[in-house]
């Protein structure tokens, strides 16, 4: 009777303990599409006219720079690997296609200390903090198209 018991508690337990876990391939962007290392390629200046259609007027080559983006889970890491731009850590989301990048970190030997200058984040092709994207990934390359901004990443 007692080993009955015991063995109902310890199943009871193992279940619970088995539901309660996330699995590596848990991911948060729904498609798994994002996830990775992204390498920014180029960054596009758009001019919406008043009938919504979108023309490039500027365009940076950021093809030999060494500018990434990295998801991992809702982790994204922008980094320089010249060590010229002050890395940054943010939090995102997405859904329907949406890209949303929320608090952003600066990253600190054993802190992070939260971020509110949204000039570190100009040289990853955001110009304001809780920035929004609609994103589009096409084999290794993905497009994050903002109000007035796009951004070509290719994955690394």
């Amino acid at each position: 009777m007692k080993r009955n018991i015991l063995l109902s508690i310890i199943f009871i337990l193992t279940v619970v303990s088995f539901a309660s876990c996330s699995f590596e391939t848990d991911t948060i962007d729904g498609d798994g599409k994002i996830e990775g290392f992204w390498h920014m390629e180029r960054i596009d200046t758009l001019v919406t006219d008043s009938a919504g259609v979108s023309t490039v007027v500027a365009t940076k080559d950021l093809s030999r720079e060494l500018l990434f983006w990295s998801f991992q889970h809702k982790l994204l890491e922008l980094s320089d690997k010249n060590l010229v731009y002050t890395n940054v850590l943010c939090r995102f989301t997405t859904e329907g296609g949406k890209l949303k990048i929320g608090d952003t970190f600066t990253s600190g030997y054993g802190t992070d200390s939260p971020n509110s200058d949204p000039a570190l984040l100009l040289p990853y092709g955001m110009s304001k903090m809780n920035e929004t994207f609609s994103y589009n990934v096409d084999g290794s390359k993905m497009t994050l198209t903002g109000k007035n901004i796009r951004i070509h990443l290719k994955r690394f």
